[in-house]
């Protein structure tokens, strides 16, 4: 195929294609029309001409998001083909799929989301504040742990670890810590954490209690510790 042209259809004449296998829920398509109505149309729509009736091939979100938004026409490519012809699954389904072959790059994905963020455009594409500081603190422990090794620590006994009514966490932020225990938290330096760790292996080989030691390392801010 040499030529690929682009002509403006009514929105109201195109259908949804009946074996679209995305379904776009409200969450979505209220993300899409914020988006349509701060970029407009950014990509065209694909369809399927045929026996008088227009099918949505690709674009079924954008178009979704653009009549919510009060768009009354939109960018089509046409193929004069049976929507149900393999030639339009392969490309319904693939622009359903391939995208999910991608591999995201999360630190490139979070220096882009901090500019939306700053520009106020953090919604167009589907952040809020919460998830944004979610994928902050998950890539902060991740390089934590690719520095330091990982922050993972369990009791090991399963008695212990019942009574203490919670399991601990740690997240690495840079070079600091943060321990949670039940209701009690504490940010200390890694290396302080290290000795943390060595000071509860010692306890439990002492007979003594994982759930006492950590609740009076942390109560006392980890003074012990040094």
């Amino acid at each position: 195929m040499t030529g690929f042209s682009v002509c403006t259809i009514p929105i109201a004449d195109l259908r949804d294609h009946p074996r679209n296998s995305n379904r776009h829920g409200d969450r979505q398509l209220e993300v899409l029309a914020t988006r349509w109505r701060a970029l407009g149309w950014y990509k065209n729509v694909v369809v399927a001409e045929w026996e008088g009736t227009t099918t949505l091939l690709a674009g079924h979100g954008i178009v979704a998001g653009a009549r919510a938004a009060g768009a009354t026409e939109a960018p089509c490519h046409v193929r004069n083909i049976d929507p149900l012809s393999p030639e339009a699954l392969d490309i319904l389904e693939g622009d359903n799929t391939v995208a999910d072959l991608a591999e995201p790059d999360l630190h490139e994905r979070l220096r882009n989301l901090v500019e939306l963020d700053a520009a106020g455009r953090l919604g167009n594409v589907g952040y809020d504040d919460g998830a944004l500081d979610r994928l902050k603190a998950e890539l902060q422990a991740e390089d934590f742990a690719q520095k330091h090794g990982p922050l993972d620590y369990t009791p090991q006994s399963n008695e212990d670890q019942a009574g203490a009514g919670s399991a601990w966490g740690a997240m690495g932020t840079s070079d600091r810590v943060r321990l949670v225990w039940g209701d009690i938290e504490a940010a200390m330096d890694y290396d302080v954490y290290t000795r943390v760790k060595d000071t509860l292996d010692a306890a439990f080989d002492a007979g003594g209690s994982y759930h006492g030691e950590m609740e009076r390392l942390l109560r006392a801010g980890c003074d012990a510790c040094g």
